[in-house]
């Protein structure tokens, strides 16, 4: 982009340094311009096209409110963006509301994605908690095992050695 300084707008156009303060005024909504710290206003060169026509507008004796109107109709706006902070946007309002839909569509695409990642999380979960319940209930039977063992070492441990060898007690008791 081509910035000029309004006194190189001034002369390119062969109008007065005030008038063209006036209309960067007047329809800033319409001629793009800048000012930087320690730097005079400046005027994109593409906006010289923009203060031409209002120039004949203004010699064909409209007044203010009526070139108002009339760029409105014709011309597009322009947004200031402080240059620091490096924005691009959208020249029109159909490529912003494609950029919108990009946008969405990406973010469809990540919530679809994390909705698989948490259905698959809930799986693995449900999956856990069954094999845990299993080793409980292993567990469970193992103990009950266990126990009759011990439950018979007492018993035999009680036992004489003629009933741990005959299975039965000796005759003469």
């Amino acid at each position: 982009m081509n910035w000029l300084t309004i006194t190189e707008v001034s002369h390119r156009l062969q109008v007065s340094d005030r008038t063209i303060r006036r209309y960067c005024q007047d329809h800033k909504l319409f001629i793009d311009t800048r000012k930087e710290s320690s730097r005079p206003l400046e005027v994109n060169e593409k906006s010289l096209d923009t203060i031409k026509e209002i120039r004949a507008m203004y010699e064909q004796g409209w007044d203010r409110e009526r070139v108002e109107r009339r760029l409105n109709e014709t011309k597009t706006k322009t947004i200031q963006i402080n240059d620091a902070e490096k924005f691009e946007l959208p020249a029109t309002v159909g490529e912003t509301l494609n950029e919108f839909k990009v946008i969405m569509l990406e973010m469809a695409k990540r919530q679809k994605a994390m909705e698989d990642y948490q259905e698959e999380l809930l799986d693995t979960i449900h999956s856990l908690k069954k094999q845990i319940r299993d080793l409980e209930d292993k567990n469970n039977e193992d103990l009950t095992q266990i126990q009759a063992t011990l439950s018979r070492l007492e018993t035999y441990k009680e036992q004489s050695i003629w009933e741990k060898w005959f299975g039965k007690k000796r005759p003469s008791e």
